[in-house]
């Protein structure tokens, strides 16, 4: 039996078949979890179906622990690697968790706000794109509750920009161009694996973006600070080294080989106060 939340409601259902999934990937970082589920349930109003679940990628025992006890309480499915996978595998197994349209993937460092959901789904529903993902605050609220933050204008109507990757902490795509692609590439194990993925759109003529609404809590790179045996500089240089043969070269050949070339278009974003359009001249 699969947990999963349904137009709000958190319920259970014998399929995985769902609009959005939501998922999130975490290593030894149950408190974390437990935060960002929280405030996922009280921050999240939602029309359609959606769902969530979280893989844990090779936590220490007492960690894995902990959190199967906050996924049974807060009804969220929990899939488990008994060693550490890395990023790319981790995304691969969440959305591919769902039956689904869209999927969005969360860091386990993230605490989510009012309209979150709302303003991700609305922009990959309403535009052509690869990935979009969501401004952030960097640090954690002193309220876990967190009041509704007052966004000034500039804000909300600072059209979204263009990017060869949405923040991997926080961003969401078309399954059917996921399913195109073939996923993510598990050679990346940390970092550039979300710069490979939008590389790929980007050369399938398909931009990312960057939004303006609303922003979210980060605690950045909670987990590689908490876990030194991840060896995320180490890590890093692979995977920058990688990505470099793989393309012909890093972000100076790739950001004006792909994104350059592909024509301004019409996009459109939500607002609490309205539907907004622009158009897009290219990347920020």
């Amino acid at each position: 039996m699969n947990y999963l939340i349904i137009s709000g409601e958190m319920g259970r259902m014998d399929k995985t078949d769902v609009e959005v999934g939501v998922g999130i990937s975490t290593y030894n970082g149950p408190h974390r979890v437990e935060d960002l589920i929280i405030s996922i349930e009280q921050h999240t109003l939602y029309e359609g179906e959606w769902g969530l679940v979280v893989i844990d990628d090779g936590s220490r025992e007492e960690n894995l622990i902990k959190l199967r006890e906050i996924c049974n309480f807060h009804n969220v499915p929990l899939r488990e690697h008994r060693e550490n996978q890395g990023i790319s595998a981790t995304w691969n197994h969440l959305t591919r968790y769902f039956n689904n349209e869209y999927m969005i993937l969360l860091n386990d460092d993230l605490i989510m706000v009012d309209n979150w959901l709302k303003s991700l789904v609305f922009f990959l529903k309403n535009n052509k794109c690869g990935t979009a993902g969501l401004p952030l605050y960097f640090g954690r609220p002193k309220d876990k509750k967190i009041p509704l933050l007052k966004h000034n204008g500039m804000d909300i109507e600072v059209k979204p920009g263009r990017v060869m990757a949405a923040p991997g902490c926080c961003f969401g795509f078309k399954r059917s161009l996921f399913d195109d692609i073939g996923g993510f590439d598990e050679h990346y194990i940390s970092f550039y694996e979300e710069i490979d993925f939008g590389t790929e759109c980007a050369k399938r003529g398909y931009p990312s973006y960057a939004l303006s609404y609303p922003r979210i809590y980060h605690l950045w790179s909670a987990t590689f600070a908490q876990n030194p045996e991840l060896k995320a500089e180490e890590r890093m240089g692979h995977s920058r080294e990688y990505y470099t043969e793989k393309w012909g070269g890093d972000h100076d050949v790739t950001n004006p080989r792909y994104m350059d070339v592909i024509p301004p278009q019409k996009i459109k974003w939500w607002t609490p106060y309205g539907i907004m359009e622009a158009v897009d001249t290219g990347r920020r």
